[in-house]
């Protein structure tokens, strides 16, 4: 007796056909006698093997098939050798859920909290601050960004601030332009009628400074696509912008 495997989908000939199946096949050879020989073959057929490969993901996401996904998938297909040789059919089941931030006010602060992706998260403020929870020192706009543990990044929130009591204070803000935006190189800074000295930082979304200059051209050419915080200061005065890098 002899023993025999394939994969589902091949086929073996034995019993004189093409067997698919398993089962027991019996073939007969003649010796040089004259005499009939059996020869019996258990054919074992392994089934192919399928799986699910559930995920999530707050943003872009690699399978292992090297693809980027960006949007919920659950067609998308990859094959695996198993053990015995035999293919394994693997299915993603992935789920892209943004992260999604909120403001709320929370007695003379406003405090930014952030669901959907991988804690902890952090924060990156119109105003150059990187903590959950700050103190507007003038009513306006103001817009966080929260970036979870992975690198994803939601989409920029607006909260307008109308409790703060104030004298008023000038408006420098107008008069000061930042072009072009998007931008794929260099970066031009205007600040009208004003010729005195301006400190330009820029940030990542970590919060981290990766340019500091007196210049009103930044190049940001070396710097990989994605979002940038432009902190501008002269005097008494400030200035927080988002950049694209494209």
């Amino acid at each position: 007796m002899f023993l025999a495997n394939i994969c589902q989908g091949d086929s073996l000939f034995l019993g004189g056909a093409y067997q698919t199946a398993s089962g027991s096949y019996n073939d007969v050879y003649s010796t040089n006698s004259g005499c009939d020989s059996i020869v019996t073959t258990t054919l074992t057929v392994d089934s192919a093997i399928t799986g699910i490969d559930v995920q999530q993901a707050a943003c872009d996401f690699i399978w292992i098939d090297g693809i980027i996904y960006s949007l919920s998938n659950d067609t998308a297909t990859f094959i695996l050798s198993s053990a015995s040789g035999c293919d394994s059919i693997v299915t993603l089941n992935l789920t892209i859920n943004p992260i999604v931030t909120t403001i709320v006010q929370n007695g003379n602060d406003i405090e930014a909290s952030a669901v959907n992706g991988s804690a902890p998260y952090t924060y990156l403020w119109s105003t150059g601050d990187i903590t959950a929870r700050i103190t507007p020192s003038t009513n306006g706009t103001y817009w966080v960004i929260a970036t979870d543990l992975t690198g994803c990044y939601g989409d920029t929130t607006n909260f307008v601030v109308e409790f703060v009591n104030t004298t008023g204070i000038e408006k420098w803000n107008n008069s000061v332009s930042i072009y072009p935006n998007p931008t794929s190189d260099m970066v031009t800074i205007s600040t009208g009628n004003y010729s005195g000295l301006i400190t330009t930082n820029v940030y990542d979304l970590f919060g981290r400074k990766i340019i500091t200059t007196n210049e009103k051209e930044i190049s940001l050419k070396s710097f990989a696509d994605g979002v940038y915080i432009l902190e501008l200061t002269a005097k008494d005065n400030s200035y927080t912008t988002r950049i694209i890098k494209e």
